[in-house]
């Protein structure tokens, strides 16, 4: 019956160290968390800039475009009116 006694007080004993284990690991994955919510929140700002990027550079090839249709348009008007001239 001692010995019983005696396990179980080795047992409770290891218990406060038990928790402390719990508590580091506990720690640790917030810890974990933390820096994975930071790296998503950073990746996010990432492809954000990179949205905004191709956003930036669609504008620009539709105002070249624009800017191509109004010399197509200017050649041929300048075209039909040398028809014209000619005829």
């Amino acid at each position: 019956m001692l010995i019983f006694i005696d396990e179980v007080i080795e047992f409770i004993d290891e218990i406060p160290s038990f928790i402390d284990d719990i508590a580091r690991f506990i720690s640790e994955v917030t810890g974990s968390i933390g820096d994975i919510a930071r790296f998503i929140g950073e990746l996010k700002s990432f492809i954000s800039d990179i949205a905004d990027s191709i956003s930036g550079v669609t504008s620009s090839i539709h105002e070249i475009a624009d800017s191509i249709d109004e010399v197509i348009n200017s050649l041929s008007t300048q075209k039909f009116y040398r028809r014209i001239d000619k005829i």
